[in-house]
Parts: C-alpha cells; structure tokens; sequence
C-alpha cells in the first residue's frame, strides 16, 4: 500500500490503541494518529486505520486497512505496513490497563521492531492520564526527563550507561534480560541512556 503523504512523511506517529479514553500528553498534536482497531473511537480523526475489527468499527471515512489474518496481532501488522515511512518516534496511547499479556507482548513488539528497522529511535507509552509510563530507546545515546522512580531493563544482554540527573550514574554495566540491576533508580531530571542494544525505561505510579 502506498502511504497518504501525512504518514510517509512524519518524523513521528500516535498510534491510538483499543483501550484509549481521551488522549492527552503527547507532545505535538499535529503528528498523525493511527487508530487501531478500537482506537477509532477516541480518534475519529485518524489519519488511518489498521485493525480486524474485533475490537472496533472499520471506519468508512478515512483510509482502512483491514487485516484478515490471525498470524499477527494488530500492532505488528501496524508496524508492518508502515515500516517503509520515514518515522522515528512512536507515541503509543490506549495500550495499558487491560490484560497483561497483552501488554508484554506489545513490549515484545516494539522490542522486534526496533532491532529490525534502525531508524525506529523511541518509543513513549502513555497511561490513561496521559503520563509517560515506558519509553523503548534503540541503541545509542538518548535523553529523557523525569522526576521520580525509573528502572531500566532490556529484553537482550545490553551494555548501558545512565548519566545526567538521577541518583545512581552507571558507567557501561551489563543487563541481563530482565535482571534487577536496573531497577529502582532516582531521576531529577534530564538523564542520558547510552546503550548498544535496545533498553525499555519503566517510570511506575510511585505509591
């Protein structure tokens, strides 16, 4: 499929999940929203729509792509379809709060993908209120800010730095596939991952 201008040529994409109530906290509101499945009825406005209609309507209105086979889920076959455009920055709403499984195979997702396309830098996933809860680096060096708890695991053996605002600095230690090691860090502002393979931030709801 040829894709509408408006998505091929975005440096970043919302994707709107099926568990989206009203969307907040994405920084840009004019970056393209893709609705998946369910998404639509929080983004009617969507720029597309990818899905098998099992949790939504296949909205007639605006650009649809249906999937009729079981062997993805949803969000690989997004990612499928739109890994030609010139993207690096996926913002995700409407992917928490619903079944766990779900929600690690979604980190999977995201983890696959990154390591297939090198162009794929970030991606930002947002609870219900809006607030940053993971954010997936690719390899390399980037920035982030929080104030609050962070951990860092990864899904493949990883050398990582943590540097800038946060209470314990690391200097190119070693992560296993999700080992404590990184758990449990401070944050006070900016800080700066450094990383040879993709690393996944967490910033839990701290109790």
């Amino acid at each position: 499929m040829i894709l509408p201008p408006v998505i091929a040529e975005a440096g970043a994409l919302w994707f709107v999940g099926p568990r989206a109530g009203k969307l907040r906290g994405i920084p840009a509101a004019q970056t393209p929203k893709i609705a998946i499945d369910g998404g639509i009825a929080a983004a009617p406005d969507a720029a597309l729509w990818i899905g098998d209609a099992d949790s939504g309507v296949m909205p007639d209105n605006i650009p649809a792509i249906y999937k009729s086979s079981q062997d993805m889920t949803d969000l690989e076959y997004a990612l499928d379809i739109l890994r030609g455009g010139a993207w690096r920055m996926l913002y995700m709403s409407g992917f928490t709060g619903g079944r766990s499984d779900h929600f690690l195979g979604n980190v999977g997702v995201i983890d696959a993908e990154m390591r297939r396309r090198p162009a794929f830098e970030q991606a930002v996933v947002y609870g219900a209120d809006g607030r940053p809860l993971l954010r997936h680096f690719a390899a390399g060096a980037q920035s982030f800010r929080h104030h609050g708890i962070f951990s860092v695991f990864t899904l493949g053996q990883v050398q990582v730095s943590i540097s800038g605002a946060c209470t314990y600095p690391a200097h190119r230690i070693s992560l296993l596939p999700l080992a404590g090691r990184g758990l449990s860090n401070n944050a006070s502002g900016d800080v700066r991952i450094e990383c040879d393979a993709p690393v996944i931030v967490v910033t839990p709801e701290e109790e």
